[in-house]
């Protein structure tokens, strides 16, 4: 097994565990924290398997991708006594972004898909998982407001594009993964945030 392969693993359990953490802190039963952390790790790379058009989605043809969700949500929930959910969710959340992100730009370049496609593909596979827990968590998909989120993605793809010529595949992969994760913990806790339009919309007034 390849080390990109092994990378995309990685990515799996983490998000499995962003997912179980999810589902226990919105006190969901058994079948929910096993369902929220399935949908959290595959959801990212089904959907980037169905925009890359490789046919049937890599996580339904082999078994082990299964298993190591199960198998992780089960320790998240043994664990759950000794995990701050928060930085739980945070930590393992922005790992599984920038091993998916990554995941997708490396094949995307195998693929010679150009730079818009490439980032496209990055960015969707990053943050897909992500965004379908948060929906059946009943809360804002973080990408969609002001954390730095799908920017780190996209700041991390554009490091590979320009990293893999002159480095090679493996260097050009750990380096965009660590500067996916940096961006993350560093915009976290310095509290930054892309800026938002404010509503100037007038309050309405009886007549």
């Amino acid at each position: 097994m390849h080390i990109i392969d092994i990378l995309e693993l990685v990515g799996v359990a983490a998000f499995a565990i962003s997912g179980t953490t999810t589902a226990i802190k919105k006190k969901m039963d058994i079948f929910g924290v096993l369902f929220l952390a399935m949908v959290t790790a595959i959801g990212g790379g089904v959907i980037r398997d169905v925009v890359m058009n490789v046919g049937v989605p890599v996580f339904f043809l082999h078994y082990e991708y299964s298993i190591v969700i199960v198998v992780t949500a089960a320790l998240t929930m043994l664990l759950k006594g000794r995990i701050k959910w928060k930085q739980a969710v945070f930590f393992f959340d922005a790992v599984g972004l920038a091993v998916f992100a990554v995941y997708a730009g490396i094949k995307a370049i195998e693929l010679d898909y150009n730079l818009l496609s490439f980032l496209f593909v990055c960015v969707i596979s990053g943050v897909g998982g992500g965004i379908l827990r948060d929906l059946f968590a009943s809360e804002p998909p973080v990408v969609l407001h002001k954390e730095i989120y799908a920017t780190a993605a996209l700041l991390g793809a554009l490091a590979l594009w320009f990293l893999y010529p002159l480095i090679g595949r493996d260097f050009a992969t750990y380096a965009s993964i660590v500067i996916i994760i940096a961006i993350r913990v560093v915009s976290q806790q310095l509290k930054l945030s892309l800026p938002f339009v404010k509503d100037t919309e007038m309050p309405d007034r009886d007549v």
